[in-house]
């Protein structure tokens, strides 16, 4: 079915009864202040993906309780909104890009899976306001006014969702989170507290959270990946402690002292299968050629500081990380198959 659209300010459709409308996209509705005469469920029983776009006039968004079928929100530039909470217990999918006032403050989406944020304005994100038990994924981008998430702010009254206060804050579904170009995230306060099943963290082009206090990584985490970050030696060596799980890390392009002592590889990175060190100027030493020689691959590259070995570095055995991880199951490393073809060859064994 075409999705039902209503741009500019033609809204002599709201109202109507769509029945058998599943998509619904409102865009550039400047004089639409609100969607409660709308998005009731006797007018769309059955929309299962809402599109809000470029809606400058509009100041609120109703509860979704009672659409049981929808699925996917999706709000994009609508910096006026100016909501207590966004209640939607049905969607699995939501995505707020651009700026859109302060939907990101409250969230109440119990079945909830995909969580995408991107906005200029957005300041701090208080994890107690959230309740999304079942969010797998998480991806916070270009959030360049950012510099706080975490459980609790200094300065800002809590007053967390009504049940368990205890767990108030914490995701045990997360597996996958990424923060990408939020230049001043200062603190990720407790990743192990909030994101107890973290597996895959990716941080792109951001300032290293934590500052001075280090950073403890959950040791459920399996793939570690920062590119273009600052101050590394905030972070290393104390976020490799206790990572029995993790099997592949890449550091690139990142700034900061970076020095690893020898023992971490087999005391706390004993699954460890992929290292990769690239265009990092900092890199003074991975505890010598013996403490990695375990791993099956590792690339080191343009790192003029570091003289423990020869550049490049690269040494891999396929047989070992190219189809399953550690503990036996079955992994796609197409990604990590193209990066490694390019590079050049050094035996550190």
């Amino acid at each position: 079915m075409t999705p039902e659209v209503l741009t500019g300010d033609n809204n002599e459709n709201i109202g109507r009864n769509f029945s058998s409308l599943t998509e619904l996209t409102i865009k550039h509705c400047d004089t639409l202040s609100s969607l409660e005469q709308f998005v009731q469920p006797d007018y769309v029983p059955g929309i299962r993906k809402i599109n809000i776009v470029y809606c400058n006039g509009l100041v609120s968004l109703p509860s979704f309780k009672d659409l049981l079928c929808l699925e996917v929100l999706k709000v994009c530039n609508c910096p006026n909104i100016n909501s207590t909470q966004l209640l939607a217990p049905s969607i699995k999918i939501l995505e707020l890009e651009d700026n859109c006032g302060n939907l990101a403050d409250n969230l109440d989406c119990s079945a909830l899976t995909y969580l995408s944020i991107s906005s200029s304005s957005l300041t701090s994100i208080n994890l107690q306001m959230w309740n999304l038990p079942a969010l797998k994924r998480l991806y916070i981008y270009v959030c360049r006014s950012l510099a706080f998430i975490g459980k609790s702010e200094p300065g800002f009254s809590n007053h967390s969702h009504q049940g368990d206060s205890s767990s108030a804050g914490t995701f045990p579904s997360l597996t996958d989170l990424t923060i990408s170009n939020c230049s001043k995230l200062q603190i990720v306060d407790d990743l192990p507290g909030s994101f107890p099943s973290l597996e895959d963290l990716n941080i792109f082009d951001s300032q290293l959270p934590n500052g001075q206090m280090g950073m403890k990584l959950p040791s459920s985490l399996e793939k570690l990946e920062l590119h273009g970050c600052e101050d590394l030696s905030a972070w290393f060596p104390r976020c490799l402690e206790n990572l029995g799980s993790l099997w592949v890390m890449k550091v690139t392009y990142c700034k900061g002292e970076l020095s690893i002592p020898g023992h971490m590889w087999s005391s706390n990175l004993a699954s460890l299968r992929l290292l990769q060190i690239e265009g990092c100027p900092d890199l003074v030493s991975v505890g010598g050629s013996e403490a990695i020689a375990g791993i099956a691959s590792v690339i080191i590259d343009r790192c003029p500081k570091f003289k423990e070995l020869e550049q490049p570095v690269w040494k891999r055995r396929f047989h070992e990380i190219n189809v399953v991880r550690p503990d036996g199951t079955w992994v796609d490393t197409c990604s990590i198959s193209v990066f490694l073809s390019t590079a050049c060859i050094q035996n550190v064994d």
